[in-house]
């Protein structure tokens, strides 16, 4: 390790200069942990100054983080993956130059020698995790689908739900086995971040979750089914052709699903409302914006004990338009709002405009956590996420 640790400071100290990386032109000094890829082309180090990723071929960094916030960099060998600890006891992993996709409890990362798993201190001992068996090719595709989604953020982009959203969502609701759908499924990012949440506990995905979702636009669903099979995942997703989640039901979902996750389009205006239909329990949604067709549609697919987490925009939470304040009265007084948060804006590539989430829940009493009756939790995340570019904003594992 000083062999490397000494000409890696070198290459540094020639390669950058110096007020980059807090390094003056003419030092070698090393930084205080460093892992390379097996070609010595790309790098992740820390410095007093912070976490740094380091392309040597291209002559440029980029930090990711502070010395506090992350420690004991590792990277895979061909460099795509890197990984590192935090102090709140997980190690996490990231595509190099993405976000970060994965998490275990445990501490100082290392690969293996193919890339394709990762090792980790646990309790005494040591874990060896698959990254999802090959689940390296899935980051690597959930990279681009990032790239493409900011690309085309002008087109809509209706497809790509940011990741660190979608963790929250998932680390709240907790989809640990059963049925799971999403209405709105996009590119099937709420699949792969529940299929990480099951893997993260030591389970199978494949045999604890049923996944099902229906998509209108047809390459959007094609997107979807290469998103679950990149991860190892099957799914039934419907997509294309007729299929709208509005007025179809492809999957028989009435009240059958343990989990709905969904980020369907906001205040659509151009939707034909069906007059008397059975999921309007708790009042006809307005003619003019689809917001509160979608809550009840949700609801409407959950088992008794089921649980969901959808991204409206924050209109969705004050407004009085067309009866909206009403359904949302009885939507309370009948006991299905379980908590709602209020989140920052810039975390979409496709719009500026703050979003919530609504969490709803058909069991409060004592289903799997406490019993919640009477209760609903409201938080106000306005605040906090980090900008990642001069538009944008994520989560952090923080938050």
């Amino acid at each position: 390790m000083s062999r490397y640790l000494t000409t890696f400071g070198l290459v540094v100290a020639g390669a950058f200069n110096g007020d980059r990386v807090g390094l003056a032109h003419d030092q070698a000094i090393a930084p205080t942990e460093i892992a390379l890829s097996s070609d010595g082309r790309r790098g992740v180090a820390t410095w007093f100054t912070g976490v740094w990723l380091l392309d040597l071929a291209g002559g440029a960094c980029a930090q990711i983080g502070d010395a506090v916030e992350l420690r004991h960099p590792a990277i895979s060998p061909d460099g795509s993956v890197v990984a590192y600890d935090r102090a709140d006891g997980h190690v996490y992993t990231r595509a190099y130059g993405g976000v970060e996709t994965g998490q275990s409890a445990g501490q100082w990362p290392s690969f293996s020698g193919d890339g394709t798993r990762v090792g980790f201190c646990r309790e005494h001992s040591y874990v060896l995790r698959g990254l999802a068996d090959g689940d390296i090719f899935g980051r690597i595709y959930e990279y681009f689908l990032t790239q493409f989604a900011d690309q085309k953020a002008h087109d809509g982009g209706e497809f790509f739900t940011p990741v660190s959203l979608v963790q929250m969502i998932v680390n709240v609701i907790e989809p640990d086995h059963g049925k799971v759908l999403d209405p709105a499924c996009g590119s099937g990012g709420m699949f792969v971040q529940s299929a990480r949440f099951v893997a993260e506990h030591q389970k199978n995905p494949a045999a604890e979750l049923a996944i099902c979702g229906v998509e209108k636009t047809d390459e959007t669903g094609r997107l979807c089914r290469l998103n679950l099979a990149v991860h190892g995942l099957e799914g039934q997703i419907r997509h294309g052709g007729n299929v709208n989640s509005y007025y179809d039901d492809p999957h028989n979902a009435t009240g059958q699903f343990d989990f709905v996750l969904a980020n369907p389009p906001f205040n659509i205006k151009d939707w034909n409302r069906v007059e008397g239909d059975p999921r309007w329990r708790y009042g006809t949604p307005p003619a003019g914006n689809a917001n509160y067709a979608w809550l009840q549609h949700f609801a409407h697919k959950l088992s008794p004990t089921g649980t969901a987490g959808i991204v409206l925009a924050n209109g969705s939470m004050n407004s009085n338009t067309g009866g909206e304040g009403e359904i949302r009265k009885n939507m309370i007084e009948g006991g299905i709002v379980d908590c709602m948060v209020a989140l920052p804006g810039q975390l979409f590539y496709n719009t500026m405009i703050p979003v919530c989430l609504w969490f709803l829940a058909r069991d409060r009493t004592n289903h799997k956590f406490r019993n919640r009756t009477g209760e609903i939790l409201f938080i106000d995340a306005r605040k906090l996420g980090k900008m990642i570019s001069r538009r944008n904003k994520e989560l952090t594992s923080e938050d």
